[in-house]
């Protein structure tokens, strides 16, 4: 099973990850490699144009985006599916391919549909999404590298992503308190003192032709570089005496979290992958079993999400729906048969269809999506047609004076044209729908698929199966009845 069909939507989107801390020039230049390295994949009738952006830069625009200096999007347009020989999913491997073998750089290849893009939206996301949730860091980096490690040789899983990147690289300043406080100074001082002289403080503003020009006061560029420049810097103490701030603090290097996703009012850190050349289904049970394996820290537990989670719950709604579809195909056949066994009769006809929709997705390599289930609720409406011809006219003939068992082979030899012609007319229609090639027919061959299966297995299965449903449940209100009015 799948959610939704990926929709060959003439667009490939790549983010590629250079190591925290690399500068912009650096990120351009890596780009310009990964360019050289795109550009003869493509064929001629292929291609359209590909972009490729090193960074966004700060402000707005990153943080939507969620890119940095060290992260870029590659954006490639292809011509149209009707034009290519090859699909979006062919080059989309043949380019994993290609552009492995760069040292220090990870890529993922988001889904991203043109009307997602068009009002600046990102990639549509994960395909599977297995969230951790624990508080402690140090326990949760672990355990998500322990799950990485189990499921990346899960076969038809791509693009292994972990939403907790690595700390950026940054300087601490430590106030030795006890110091700092024999010396009156405090840890306010400190951190004035490195912040004006550093990222510098407003003195005074200029004015020049109406408009008003900050004027930022701070340290050469030159006096500002390294740990020992800031150290050298003095600092008041309350008897007037200056000292240098290294007596008073210690500068440590560490790493610090980019950022802390929480959902639930808890920490949690998502590892994104995507199933690509088998079910969504099988790789989410494969992950699940290879999850049972690995040791749980306390206060630790796990859950699938993405789309894996949204198929589930679109299934499960769907399933609702198709039942309340029997539920009212079957009050309406009540009310005009105005019987409730003939409906019931009737009603046998739609488990049979389920084996010819198995059987056509088998053979056509399809999975089951939504777009599946909604071409089965849709043969709820649709397959009962015959059945509904065939048991009509068995009634017709059987108040004629028609005995049971020459009623049913006499319907079904007079039925069998019509019910023929409306069968076959439904599913030759289907053919175009089922298995063009266009754009958008991803989402439209599945419907079609499984009408189609459906309706040619239910139309053997009608013509055979409902007759011995017939002839089983008169038989026995027959013999229901006789020996009712025999009591009396």
């Amino acid at each position: 099973m799948e959610f939704m069909p990926e929709r060959d939507d003439s667009r490939i989107s790549i983010i590629a990850t250079l190591p925290i801390g690399t500068n912009l020039d650096e990120t351009t230049r890596i780009m310009k490699l990964i360019e050289e390295r795109t550009l003869p994949i493509f064929k001629e009738e292929e291609l359209k144009v590909v972009m490729v952006r090193a960074g966004y830069g700060k402000g707005t625009n990153a943080a939507f985006n969620d890119l940095t200096d060290y992260k870029a999007r590659i954006q490639i347009e292809l011509k149209m599916r009707k034009y290519r020989e090859r699909s979006k999913a062919e080059i989309r491997d043949i380019l994993r391919k290609a552009l492995q073998g760069i040292p220090g750089v990870t890529y993922n290849f988001t889904y991203q549909s043109k009307v997602a893009s068009s009002i600046g939206m990102g990639s549509e996301g994960a395909t599977i999404s297995i969230e951790v949730y624990g508080y402690d860091f140090e326990q949760s980096n672990q355990y998500v590298q322990n799950i990485t490690n189990n499921i990346k040789n899960i076969p038809g899983i791509k693009d292994i992503d972990i939403s907790r990147e690595e700390g950026l690289p940054e300087k601490v300043v430590v106030v030795n308190r006890e110091k700092a406080s024999k010396m009156g100074i405090n840890a306010y001082q400190v951190a004035n003192l490195i912040k004006n002289n550093v990222a510098g403080y407003v003195a005074s503003r200029y004015r020049f032709e109406g408009d008003e020009y900050d004027i930022n006061v701070r340290l050469r560029e030159a006096d500002r570089q390294t740990v020992e420049q800031i150290k050298s810097l003095e600092v008041d103490t309350l008897t007037g005496k200056r000292v240098k701030l290294g007596n008073v603090v210690d500068i440590i290097d560490r790493a610090g979290p980019t950022a802390i996703d929480r959902k639930n009012h808890e920490r949690v850190v998502y590892i994104n992958c995507k199933a690509e050349g088998r079910a969504l289904s099988a790789v989410a049970a494969d992950i699940n079993a290879e999850l049972t394996k690995i040791p749980k820290p306390q206060n630790f537990y796990v859950s699938i999400g993405g789309s894996y989670e949204d198929m589930q719950d679109t299934f499960n709604d769907l399933l609702l729906v198709l039942i309340l579809g029997g539920i009212l195909t079957y009050v309406i056949m009540a009310a005009q048969f105005e019987s409730l066994i003939r409906p019931f009769i009737v009603m046998f006809s739609v488990p049979t269809c389920m084996f010819g929709v198995s059987l056509f997705m088998f053979l056509t390599g399809s999975q089951f999506s939504v777009a599946t289930l909604l071409g089965i609720i849709m043969l709820v409406g649709i397959v009962v047609n015959n059945a509904i011809v065939l048991v009509d006219y068995t009634d017709i003939l059987i108040q004629r004076g028609w005995g049971l068992r020459e009623a049913l082979v006499e319907a079904g030899t007079k039925r069998l044209r019509p019910i023929m012609m409306t069968t076959l007319t439904t599913v030759l229609s289907l053919i175009p729908m089922a298995f063009s090639g266009g754009d958008g027919s991803e989402m439209s061959q599945p419907i079609g698929r499984a009408v189609m299966g459906g309706m040619s297995t239910g139309f053997i299965f009608t013509l055979i199966f409902i007759p011995v449903i017939y002839m089983i449940v008169e038989t026995r209100r027959e013999k229901y009845s006789a020996k009712h009015k025999a009591k009396f």
